[in-house]
């Protein structure tokens, strides 16, 4: 039952409230009983004071000490109050509670030296003789303006007493059941509202752990209702927004592992903590491996190296890596990233694969260089011919016409040359497959031609140039 938190707070509270109250209001009310009862009976006190006063003004102006006992006595046997009299000086001249016995001096009491100065004098204390609490009320007696006596009149306060601690007695057993009843009013008041908080508590945690279809179910017309809604619309759209959210992972899950680029993330320490499908494959890396392998396991320490630089700068850099497999070997342009999920700071790495690019340009370069070195062979035959026509200033025409022969067909041989090479550029495309055309080739004929180009470049360097026909199957 006081397992609940809440319920020892509301019952602690309740009862904390109802014995402040209950508590305040029986001593005021015993306050109250108390000081009206004083003052009624200093009121009684006062006014027989001043009636007896009117009897006892003559015998105590003429100091009549016998009068004044048989008068006290008949006023004792009538209303038995206690009345001492006394003399202006403080002597006792009468008292009705020992009339026989002689009484110290009163000038020093309290109530006699206040009614010396006032309209009357009171006073609380124990009676030496009675051994009670008295009320002692004294009233002074005047004649022509002259104090001749003093009437004291007094009351025992123990009844009063008595009724005091009969009240508090009363109040103090109102006050344990009234506790009691609120004990009992309290606990039903908590269970009653600690019930909704338990079950709303125990939904809310089913849908804490991960039931985002659950909903709940109270109605109480309160402030409860309102709490419920708000839940249940907040339910709603976290989980609107966690299907948004695993769409958006499936999608970009989906684009990741189906493009052409591996991709990884690496962590400030160069391992690595995630992958696309693409890098598994390129890398040879097991995903149930991850934050185990290292970024050196692609045999290569300068990615590990930039891309510690990516975070201590903060910047992207794109750097050029070859890795080599074996006797195989892969270029990548590799771009770095930082790419901050606190608390972690990682590298996200994209590697493009450009190993075709690179051997495509090696490719395009070898094929300028031999293109170049095939149009330098018929240039230079025409160049040689053409200066040996210039030194021999066409003396002899024979020699003259063979050599512009073999310049026309050297000039004809780069036009074939340049056809050969635009025809080349046409195989790339579709159409420039299909317009191939094959024709035979006499290659004696052409080994001929060749063997005339160089024979004018052997002889200047002294060489022989032996002409050997290839066997015609």
């Amino acid at each position: 039952m006081f397992h609940s938190k809440i319920t020892r707070r509301l019952v602690t509270s309740f009862l904390l409230v109802v014995l402040v109250s209950l508590s305040l209001l029986g001593i005021i009310l015993l306050n109250y009983f108390r000081d009206y009862t004083m003052q009624q009976e200093k009121n009684a006190l006062i006014l027989n004071a001043q009636i007896i006063e009117t009897s006892l003004e003559d015998s105590l102006y003429s100091k009549d000490v016998a009068g004044l006992h048989t008068t006290l006595q008949e006023i004792h046997e009538e209303t038995s109050l206690r009345v001492t009299v006394i003399d202006a000086d403080g002597t006792v001249l009468a008292d009705t509670a020992d009339p026989e016995q002689s009484m110290s001096n009163h000038l020093d009491r309290e109530e006699v030296q206040q009614a010396m100065t006032e309209p009357y004098g009171l006073a609380i204390r124990q009676s030496e003789t009675l051994h009670e609490n008295l009320m002692y009320v004294a009233v002074p007696v005047y004649r022509n303006g002259q104090l001749i006596g003093i009437i004291r009149t007094s009351s025992s306060l123990a009844s009063m007493e008595q009724s005091y601690h009969t009240g508090l007695r009363v109040i103090l057993s109102a006050l344990f059941f009234a506790l009691l009843a609120a004990l009992i009013i309290a606990i039903w008041l908590a269970h009653r509202q600690v019930q909704p908080i338990r079950c709303l508590s125990l939904d809310a945690m089913e849908i804490a752990s991960g039931n985002l279809h659950k909903r709940l179910q109270w109605h109480s017309g309160d402030e409860f209702d309102t709490l419920v809604q708000t839940i249940n619309q907040l339910t709603r759209n976290l989980s609107a927004k966690i299907q948004e959210s695993q769409a958006e992972a499936e999608k970009m899950t989906l684009i990741l592992n189906n493009t052409d680029n591996a991709i990884m993330l690496i962590d400030e320490r160069g391992l690595i903590v995630g992958t696309n499908r693409q890098a598994e494959e390129t890398f040879h890396l097991q995903g149930n491996a991850l934050h185990r392998h290292s970024i050196h396991v692609i045999g290569s320490a300068e990615l590990s190296e930039a891309a510690q630089e990516v975070c201590r700068q903060g910047k992207a850099q794109t750097i050029t890596l070859t890795i080599h497999d074996g006797s195989a070997a892969q270029t990548f342009q590799v771009f770095l990233a930082p790419f901050y999920n606190d608390p972690d700071e990682l590298v996200l790495a994209v590697f493009h694969d450009i190993s075709l690019l690179q051997e495509i340009n090696q490719r395009q370069a070898e094929f300028v260089s031999n293109a170049a070195h095939e149009l330098a062979t018929p240039l230079t035959s025409i160049s040689g011919f053409a200066e040996t026509l210039l030194d021999d200033d066409f003396k002899d025409p024979e020699a003259s016409r063979h050599f512009i022969g073999i310049i026309y067909r050297e000039a004809q041989r780069m036009n074939s040359l340049m056809k050969g090479l635009l025809e080349l550029a046409r195989l790339d495309s579709t159409h420039g497959k299909t317009k191939i055309k094959r024709i035979p080739v006499e290659v004696n004929t052409i080994l001929h031609q060749t063997a005339e180009q160089l024979q004018a470049k052997a002889k200047s360097k002294g060489q022989a140039l032996i002409e050997a026909p290839a066997p015609i199957p």
